[in-house]
């Protein structure tokens, strides 16, 4: 595992969520866990095309400093970490970069959202609890342990996660959850929803991009190996033509969950 200490990038970009626009955050360019599925290995195998996703890490020293200096700018704003590594991911335990941003945000009347899978989140409790404004999400695809180990093998287990996301609501935190990648016949999407709907406050629904060639390769040759029927399936269901992430969006919208859901599924 390389770390590149670097200063003078650009660490903001935007997103949409729902539609509202979000300041992202980047504190790490490049992601220990290095999942098969996620599109943050695009723009760091084009930065560092000499290393393979999972096994370099830029940590960005510097943003501290940018948002101190910029404080003003970021009043009323809706602010995300992060879209390029999971913000808590082992390196955070040295770095504490994520943990600055947050003490600085947290004088600064902003909406922080941000997502992980570490209970490395718990750290900053203390942090959290001195935010006014503040949605933490854990990310969840599925609970079976054979489908986790195949396309999640360096994260946290499902059982630490949901264990995380738990504690974080007793301590009060706004917590929702975040099912992404949502991955037909992996992930037990409305079972998930039914099971914490008492427990957190939203649901973000998320698909891999599946436009991004590296994403759709990596995910269908574990397929390929490991389910191969199941393979067979994505190719003539579910990624065909658009209809069954159609018939989702129609029962989500009939769902009888009490809590609100965002939908981010594209083919």
């Amino acid at each position: 595992m390389k770390f590149v200490e670097t200063s003078g990038v650009t660490p903001f970009t935007r997103a949409l969520f729902q539609g509202e626009p979000y300041t992202v955050v980047n504190p790490y360019k490049g992601c220990q866990y290095g999942c098969s599925h996620c599109s943050a290995q695009i723009p760091t195998k084009t930065a560092y095309p000499g290393y393979k996703w999972g096994e370099i890490v830029e940590v960005r020293k510097d943003i501290l400093d940018s948002v101190e200096k910029n404080a003003s700018r970021w009043a009323g704003k809706k602010v995300y970490l992060s879209s390029l590594g999971d913000p808590y991911q082992p390196a955070e335990k040295k770095y504490k970069i994520t943990r600055g941003l947050l003490e600085r945000l947290s004088d600064i009347d902003c909406h922080v959202r941000l997502i992980t899978h570490s209970d490395l989140v718990l750290r900053d409790l203390d942090v959290l609890k001195n935010m006014n404004n503040v949605h933490v999400g854990i990310s969840l695809t599925t609970t079976n342990d054979f489908h986790v180990k195949l396309i999640e093998g360096k994260l946290p287990s499902s059982d630490e996660r949901v264990e995380t996301l738990y504690a974080l609501g007793d301590s009060g935190i706004t917590t929702f959850l975040n099912i992404d990648p949502f991955l037909p016949e992996i992930t037990p999407l409305f079972r998930l929803i039914d099971l914490f709907n008492d427990d957190v406050s939203f649901f973000r629904i998320a698909s891999p991009n599946w436009k991004a060639n590296i994403v759709k390769k990596n995910l269908f040759e574990l397929l390929k190996i490991y389910e191969p029927e199941l393979f067979v399936r994505y190719q003539t269901i579910y990624l065909k033509n658009g209809k069954y992430y159609d018939e989702i969006r129609k029962k989500m919208n009939k769902n009888e969950s009490s809590r609100s859901v965002e939908i981010d599924i594209t083919i």
